[in-house]
């Protein structure tokens, strides 16, 4: 896997896109500005390659949340990433 603090991440309006050199498993979480969880992505095993998470502004429960900026946390094999993004509708 390409080192996740230069190029694996990219964070574009209501997506996140990562690039895996090997097949890897990943969590993706969305909070809110309070630290709540919003979203989270259950582990999942991925191929290599690049992907991309697109977030449909629903949380768990599919309440729709307001626009504005959310953080994230990604940990794919035992790395971790904060980041945040900016959810539009």
């Amino acid at each position: 896997m390409k080192t996740l603090m230069n190029e694996m991440l990219k964070t574009i309006p209501n997506s996140v896109d990562f690039e895996l050199d090997n097949d890897s498993k990943y969590e993706l979480v969305i909070y809110d500005v309070y630290g709540k969880v919003l979203r989270n992505y259950q582990k999942k095993t991925e191929r290599r390659g690049i992907h991309s998470i697109k977030w449909d502004g629903l949380d768990d429960k599919g309440k729709e949340v307001d626009r504005g900026i959310y953080y994230y946390k990604m940990i794919i094999n035992n790395e971790l990433v904060l980041n945040n993004m900016v959810l539009i509708k």
